[in-house]
């Protein structure tokens, strides 16, 4: 599922595997305002004899970029500019799984397709989003992470591929 902003500033994304099971992806997106100043882009993509400059590509070559004042101040300023969000499944992920284990349900009774989507869903849901008046309000997550997944301990729903290991 893709979430498209329209908007009039540059954004540029990048996603990696996650430590745990590597299904799920971290996203990082950094947004600049259409006057911010990218001079510096196009500087240390020479450097680092790259068309896309990658973070760990920066971090590798960091101590050499610092030796230049003047492009690291401007790369340090540059970065300031931008508006960077991190998407990081592996908390809610943690949590399903955490409440999946105290619901006594196994990998092999979920598909992982299931958490999968459930992650996508709570990162959607526990997304603020400016309300467009004073009278709106955010809205929570609801419930715990395994109704999502059509399980209750309490009111199991049929179809939901879930089985509980007592039976």
């Amino acid at each position: 599922m893709s979430l498209v902003i329209p908007t009039t500033s540059s954004t540029y994304g990048d996603s990696t595997s996650t430590e745990r099971t590597g299904l799920l992806r971290k996203h990082v997106l950094a947004q600049f305002r259409s006057d911010a100043d990218l001079e510096w882009v196009g500087r240390l993509r020479a450097i680092l004899a790259t068309e896309e400059v990658k973070y760990i590509n920066l971090r590798e070559a960091r101590l050499k970029l610092r030796r230049d004042r003047d492009l690291w101040n401007r790369i340090e300023s540059g970065v300031a500019q931008a508006t960077v969000v991190v998407i990081d499944p592996n908390p809610i992920e943690t949590g399903i799984r955490l409440s999946l284990w105290r619901d006594k349900l196994t990998l092999q009774d979920v598909d992982e397709r299931a958490i999968i989507d459930t992650c996508a869903t709570a990162i959607i849901e526990l997304t603020p989003v400016w309300p467009t008046s004073r009278t709106n309000s955010f809205m929570p997550f609801p419930g715990e992470p395994t109704a999502r997944l059509g399980h209750s301990k309490t009111s199991p729903q049929r179809g939901s591929g879930c089985k509980s290991a007592e039976g």
